[in-house]
């Protein structure tokens, strides 16, 4: 996990990024696709978590 974050904070952003608000406002709001926020998501969590 990436310096300075814990389990509780890497549980905070984990549930941000996949919450289906998250979800609901960019695919439904915004009009992204799936793919589009599939990928998002997963750059985001391994750019905030990982090493």
């Amino acid at each position: 996990m990436r310096d300075g974050h814990d389990a509780e904070s890497a549980a905070d952003i984990t549930l941000t990024v996949l919450g289906p608000e998250t979800y609901d406002l960019l695919v439904t709001g915004r009009g992204w696709i799936p793919a589009r926020w599939e990928a998002w998501a997963a750059d985001t969590l391994v750019r905030q978590l990982l090493p």
